[in-house]
Formats: C-alpha cells, sequence, structure tokens
C-alpha cells in the first residue's frame, strides 16, 4: 500500500506529511515523487519486539541499498526524530521496515505493526 500524503499549510515552507500505518519491508518508494527534506519522522510502535526503521535517499528501497537513515523502534512505544535543519533526500524518499538494524533486514516487523508519519518539504 503507498503512503497517502496531505499537503500542510505553512507560511514558510510547502510541506507534506506522509503516514503509513503498516510499515514492512516492503519499501514505499519515492513517495514525495521529487527530492525531499525531512523534518520530522515520528514512529508508533505496536510490536512486542524491537524493530528498525530505515529511510532511503533513493526512489527504490532495496537491502542492496545503503539507508541514509536507521533507528530501532522499541517495542509498544513511540518515538520522534525532528530534524531542525531537515534531511535533505536528493536521490528520492523511501522507507521501509524491519526485524533487523544496519544495512540488513528482509524481514517484515515482528510481533505487531508499525506506523510511521514524516513531515517533508
Amino acid at each position: 500500500m503507498a503512503a497517502p500524503k496531505s499537503t500542510l499549510p505553512s507560511a514558510r515552507m510547502s510541506s507534506m506529511m506522509l503516514k503509513q500505518s503498516a510499515c514492512t519491508t516492503t519499501s514505499d518508494d519515492n513517495i514525495t515523487g521529487t527530492n525531499s527534506t525531512v523534518y520530522i519522522i515520528k514512529v508508533t510502535s505496536a510490536a512486542s519486539n524491537t524493530n528498525f526503521v530505515k529511510i532511503y535517499d533513493a526512489k527504490t528501497a532495496t537491502v542492496s541499498i545503503d539507508p541514509q537513515i536507521v533507528f530501532p523502534v522499541t517495542a509498544g512505544q513511540t518515538q520522534v526524530v525532528t530534524c531542525i535543519e531537515g534531511i535533505t533526500m536528493t536521490n528520492g524518499f523511501s522507507w521501509r521496515c524491519v526485524d533487523a538494524g544496519g544495512t540488513g533486514g528482509v524481514n517484515n516487523p515482528t510481533g505487531g505493526n508499525i506506523a510511521v508519519l514524516a513531515v517533508v518539504a
């Protein structure tokens, strides 16, 4: 399922809020369709295990591409990453969620769903 996007009103920039309610190893590819700057990533885990969110500066996210950002998602927790200056993705903006950190991870998150919300411009 593609991640839905919404445009947010802003006097400073044109922002989009992107949301995936059940992020999996099947990546949401080139979500914005263009270069993007990431300002906020909010992850909510309904899982019973620690899983990992991987953000890619790429049009397609695969296990053979190094992610730009990787962070663990603690079981049953909500985590927010705020990038005040933003992180620019010049090749595309994609994400996926897996059960292993680093550059590996080919299995879906274990123990429940991972929801990802991002604010990008």
